[in-house]
């Protein structure tokens, strides 16, 4: 089964009656790009880990516990921001758990990031939350497009 395909199934059973999708991505929440360097580049030179520890390093130490080697499914829509948790074991995307942010909860949008590594920081009432995406090979339809979608459905400018 495809990411959108999961994705579609998701949505039929998280959307409350006359709710509306109006963007989709599947986004992680991990350190940015200058992590990713700065720990490879400790674990190669210092330690002498190859390349292939060294990212399994960083993955693990760099993201807090239950959010380790997990992606979102983020569906922004009329009424919420919705991130459905899963993981993939054996070849299969497996549903944890849902995460939701109201709408009114969101004060600011910021986009930043370069090439592939691109980010979405949400200002919050009660602090942000930042995530990362990759916008090519799209894993799910409108992924290209989400930084974009975003701040225009929420009506706010996208901040760098």
């Amino acid at each position: 089964m495809s990411n959108d395909d999961l994705l579609d199934q998701q949505l039929h059973t998280l959307l409350r009656p006359g709710e509306r999708p109006l963007a989709r991505a599947m986004v992680s929440r991990q350190a940015g790009i200058l992590g990713l360097i700065g720990m490879t580049l400790l674990a190669v030179t210092v330690i002498g880990l190859p390349f292939v520890l060294a990212y399994w390093f960083y993955k693990t130490s760099m993201v807090s516990g239950r959010d380790r080697w997990v992606d979102y499914f983020a569906v922004l829509t009329d009424q919420r921001l919705i991130l459905q948790a899963t993981k993939l074991k054996l070849g299969k995307r497996t549903m944890l758990w849902v995460e939701e942010i109201p709408r009114q909860n969101i004060r600011g949008v910021a986009v930043g990031g370069f090439a592939n590594n691109r980010s979405i920081t949400f200002q919050l009432t009660d602090g942000e939350d930042t995530f990362r995406l990759a916008v090519f090979p799209e894993r799910v339809r409108g992924q290209g497009a989400f930084l974009k979608d975003v701040p225009a459905a929420l009506g706010l400018p996208a901040g760098a």
